[in-house]
């Protein structure tokens, strides 16, 4: 039988923006600043940036990826075997 799993981790970088400004237009010209930072890639996340579950401590979550048709898991290739 095959199973879907789901594998999750969780990846967060700070970073700091001077805007030189003051107001509410400041927060929302940072914001902008690093979202097109990041969708040019000058910012990449990477595995220093992974955070551990707070709970677990584990650097990644596993679980049935329920989401998945069933019958779409079954006719698919595995990746692992055991």
């Amino acid at each position: 039988m095959k199973h879907c799993i789901a594998v999750t981790e969780v990846l967060i970088r700070t970073v700091i923006v001077d805007t030189k400004e003051s107001g509410a237009d400041s927060l929302e010209n940072a914001i902008e600043c690093v979202k097109e930072a990041y969708q040019a890639q000058k910012i990449v996340l990477n595995a220093e940036d992974l955070v551990p579950n707070y709970t677990t401590g584990e650097p990644a979550s596993f679980c049935e990826a329920d989401w998945v048709d069933p019958e779409k898991v079954q006719e698919a290739e595995a990746d692992f075997t055991l």
